[in-house]
């Protein structure tokens, strides 16, 4: 497998590991520590392009969490 293609697959599992919970961290570790610059190098991604892809996936977490909000309020009828 080519690096390109392997730091890329990295990259892809590490943003859908932030949905499990059981892996959650360690994704958001992968964040935080610099794999994923050392990655995004690797895949060629320069800094315009992992402030995009950054930005997505942000954009993305807000609004499922702002959906899970909304879900939650629904079933408790807004009581808190």
């Amino acid at each position: 497998m080519k690096m390109k293609a392997l730091a890329e697959a990295i990259i892809l599992q590490s943003f859908e590991d932030l949905w499990d919970k059981v892996h959650r961290n360690e994704s958001l570790e992968f964040f935080k520590d610099g794999g994923f610059d050392f990655y995004a190098g690797v895949a060629g991604l320069g800094p315009e392009g992992k402030l995009k892809l950054l930005d997505m996936f942000k954009t993305h977490l807000a609004e499922e969490s702002r959906t899970k909000s909304e879900k939650e309020e629904t079933l408790t009828g807004g009581l808190k």
